[in-house]
């Protein structure tokens, strides 16, 4: 082939790599931390809704409303502001990221659009950009949704988890349209069910 056409991948900048390194290392895990304890904010918030005056439980006896309310605007906040850091760094990264690096220029674009744990990252961030623009909580935190990055991290990762997936996704690719199926009945008949034990 021509080198017109096709010059090889081209060996990442040490901007891109240091993000990659920021990306693994810091990030990932700060976006976990944080996917956390909005799951428990969000887990608390929502025991307010039918019990105004629940308490936590552990021992800890105190009112969930003295607290509650708070932690969840405090953490959707900072949770939004580190999702953010971390799309800019996902771009940056993009280069030097073994998903992505082969397409040269293209990576950060391709890594946005293509990507599914960046699209997870943005759908858990836009409703407290929608809070912050109509500045009330109207909307539910779901900045927990960005958990499902652990799956990515263990594939990343050179551990028996990130093989097994790997594995799993090898599966798919070969038997995907079978597997679907098998998911889509599942899916009707718990449905199916979930209608009986509603009208039983």
């Amino acid at each position: 082939k021509s080198k017109d056409i096709y010059d090889g991948i081209v060996e990442p900048s040490a901007l891109s790599r240091g993000a990659y390194w920021f990306h693994v290392h810091i990030m990932d895990p700060t976006v976990i931390v944080f996917g956390l304890a909005n799951f428990v904010v969000f887990a608390a918030m929502t025991e307010l809704q039918y019990d105004p005056d629940a308490s936590t439980g552990f021992g800890f006896r105190r009112k969930l409303k003295t607290w509650v309310p708070r932690a969840n605007v405090f953490l959707q906040n900072m949770g939004a502001f580190v999702l953010l850091l971390s799309l800019v760094v996902r771009l940056l990264s993009a280069p030097a990221h073994p998903w992505w690096k082969s397409y040269r220029a293209l990576a950060p674009l391709v890594a946005l659009l293509l990507n599914l744990y960046a699209w997870i990252d943005i759908i858990a961030v836009v409703p407290t950009l929608m809070d912050l623009a109509y500045k009330s909580d109207a909307f539910y935190n779901i900045q927990f949704i960005c958990l499902l990055r652990l799956v990515e991290m263990a594939v990343i990762s050179p551990s028996s988890t990130g093989a097994g997936i790997k594995a799993f996704i090898d599966v798919f690719d070969e038997d995907g349209p079978l597997i679907s199926t098998i998911f889509a009945l599942g899916l009707v008949v718990w449905i199916f069910f979930s209608g009986l034990y509603m009208v039983a």
